[in-house]
């Protein structure tokens, strides 16, 4: 799921995915978005982009997390900025979600819910 957040900033959320795969996204976005080009844009014209990646801790919110990952992106922008920074991971991670699990379960549910009527 993406959103923005702010005016140049946007957030990824990525359910099933670890610290390593998610700093392995923001990896390759950071290189697509610099070769980005368009015959509109200024001769010399490059865009670039700085990442904040945090994993989401064993029963944190994402108030919680955000901040942390948020603190990331101006570590990577202070460090000059076109990179991608990791927060430590936290001490308890829990079991991803998978995606196919939380699929399945909707679909229980519904059916349960379409035997109950």
């Amino acid at each position: 799921m993406a959103g923005r957040r702010g005016g140049e900033e946007f957030c990824l959320l990525l359910p099933g995915t670890g610290l390593e795969g998610a700093q392995t996204l923001a990896e390759r976005l950071r290189k697509r978005i610099k070769i980005l080009t368009d015959p509109d844009f200024p001769e010399g014209l490059q865009i670039t982009a700085s990442f904040g990646v945090a994993e989401l801790g064993h029963k944190m919110l994402f108030e919680e997390v955000y901040p942390i990952a948020d603190a990331a992106l101006y570590a990577a922008k202070s460090r000059g900025r076109d990179q991608v920074a990791c927060a430590e991971r936290p001490a308890l991670t829990g079991t991803p979600v998978r995606r196919h699990k939380l699929e399945k379960r909707h679909r229980s549910a519904d059916e349960a819910a379409r035997l109950a009527s």
